[in-house]
C-alpha cells in the first residue's frame, strides 16, 4: 500500500473529521510536506475536501483535508477494523 492510498483509507476511516498537514503526516508516520503533498493530489477527487478549516486534533485554523460523507463508500464494521489497521 502507497502513502497515497494509506492516506485515502485514514480520511475515509475519519469520514466529516478536518486534519491540517501537521496532524494527518504525524498520523501516518511521514511529514507534514509530504503529506501536503499528497492530500493535494487527492483534493482532485470529489471524495477529497481542502479548505481552511479547525483542525481535529490541534484545534488550529489552518488548511485541512477532509473525506466527503456521501461521496466515499459506506463502511460496515468489518471494512472499518480492516481499515484502522492499515491505516
Amino acid at each position: 500500500m502507497d502513502l497515497a492510498d494509506r492516506a485515502r483509507g485514514f480520511l475515509i476511516l475519519h469520514e466529516s473529521a478536518d486534519f491540517c498537514d501537521d496532524c494527518l503526516g504525524k498520523a501516518l508516520g511521514i511529514t507534514a510536506e509530504q503529506a501536503r503533498t499528497i492530500v493535494e493530489g487527492l483534493a482532485k477527487s470529489p471524495a477529497i475536501l481542502r479548505d481552511r478549516w479547525t483542525c481535529k486534533s490541534c484545534r488550529q485554523h489552518t488548511m485541512v483535508t477532509r473525506a466527503v460523507p456521501n461521496a466515499t463508500f459506506a463502511l460496515g464494521r468489518r471494512s472499518r477494523n480492516r481499515l484502522g489497521r492499515t491505516a
